[in-house]
């Protein structure tokens, strides 16, 4: 029971979490994003809002996941702007030497 209540209230923090990051993105970058696709997300986050409200621990997480799928493109076209503006006015060298400390992915589990 006391397992139960933990998760249903970590969802229920998670989820408004979410809340908060969506309707934040949505704000911040309103051209990034269709009629059609802020009406899907826009109904996404009433369902997950009225989820948080209720006892349900799993409907939150399926609520939750409904509204990454429905936001996936915008923020796909967001992160897409943010790494443009990074890159923006330099060469590839400049960028090169700023990356180069990063692993990549194949290497991400090396010792």
């Amino acid at each position: 029971e006391d397992l139960a209540a933990r998760k249903l209230q970590e969802n229920r923090v998670e989820g408004e979490r979410v809340l908060l990051a969506t309707e934040t993105s949505l704000l911040a970058a309103p051209d990034l994003v269709s009629e059609e696709e802020r009406a899907a997300i826009t109904s996404a986050m009433q369902a997950l809002a009225q989820s948080v409200l209720g006892t349900d621990a799993a409907r939150i997480q399926l609520r939750i996941e409904d509204l990454d799928h429905a936001t996936k493109e915008f923020a796909e076209r967001r992160m897409n702007l943010a790494i443009s503006k990074a890159i923006e006015g330099k060469n590839l060298g400049e960028v090169e030497q700023s990356v180069s400390h990063a692993k990549g992915i194949e290497a991400a589990h090396d010792p």
